[in-house]
């Protein structure tokens, strides 16, 4: 995969990259900022004012630095020619991309003993940093999963608190339903005790009264007994029905028109 340097532009025409190596090969400079056409040019060139440009065409927003322009060791300069639908083209953007210096490689080839030196170092450079890599992802694997549990126990913590607060009041509500409970107890038993009390003594007047009335039917029947008394009633058949004490005397006859007549 080719490595991107980007230009992006905003209000100004002209833009300034991050730098490259004069050795650097397959860079593809990436265009932002710009309404692009399907198809544009881009001319590339080591002189910002002279000399001739190489013009590549682009049909992406990319387009590759010529290796040549970078191995000069001298900035690179790109310029966005565009050519609109009336067929006349101009250069609208200008690119500058920063080369810097660094020591060339020989051509002088190494032998077999320091080339295998050399795989050898780049192979364990690699596995290092692979074995580097794959102990960070591990690590902020670790840490994701630390993190989410922490955040379950907080989650969890923060439930408890309300289960708990939420039990205190319940413990609360139902020691005041119990102490309400027993006051109603007490006074329904001090109700009953009244009740109680109040039937006891309605009951003794009762009795009272009782033995009170059979006295007076004893000394109401003791007061007939020595007056005498006399009971005079007609049963459903009609039948004159006549009761009396021994010391009352009654004498009955008929008058002239037919009437009973009772004597005492």
């Amino acid at each position: 995969m080719s490595e991107i340097v980007v230009a992006s532009f905003g209000a100004s025409r002209s833009t300034t990259t991050r730098k490259l190596w004069k050795i650097d090969q397959g860079i593809r400079l990436q265009i932002k900022g710009i309404d692009l056409p399907t198809a544009y040019q881009v001319h590339f060139s080591n002189e910002p004012e002279s000399g001739l440009a190489y013009p590549i065409v682009a049909t992406s927003d990319t387009v590759e630095i010529p290796p040549a322009l970078l191995l000069t060791g001298k900035n690179v300069y790109a310029w966005v020619y565009l050519t609109p639908s009336d067929g006349v083209g101009y250069t609208r953007y200008m690119v500058t991309i920063p080369v810097m210096l660094r020591p060339g490689v020989t051509d002088e080839q190494p032998d077999p003993v320091q080339q295998s030196a050399i795989d050898q170092a780049i192979a364990a450079l690699n596995m290092g940093v692979d074995r580097a890599e794959t102990a960070a992802d591990e690590a902020e694997k670790q840490a994701d999963a630390a993190i989410k549990s922490a955040q379950t126990a907080a989650t969890a913590a923060a439930t408890a608190a309300a289960t708990a607060t939420t039990a205190a009041t319940a413990a609360q509500t139902a020691r005041q339903d119990a102490e309400a409970a027993r006051d109603a107890a007490q006074t329904a038993r001090d109700a009953a005790k009244g009740y109680a009390e109040s039937a006891d003594r309605s009951a003794q007047t009762a009795r009272q009264d009782a033995e009170s009335a059979d006295k007076s039917a004893d000394r109401a029947e003791q007061a007939a007994a020595t007056a005498g008394y006399m009971e005079v009633e007609i049963d459903e058949n009609g039948h004159l029905i006549y009761t009396k004490t021994p010391n009352v005397y009654a004498d009955f006859s008929l008058d002239g028109a037919g009437h009973l007549i009772m004597e005492v």
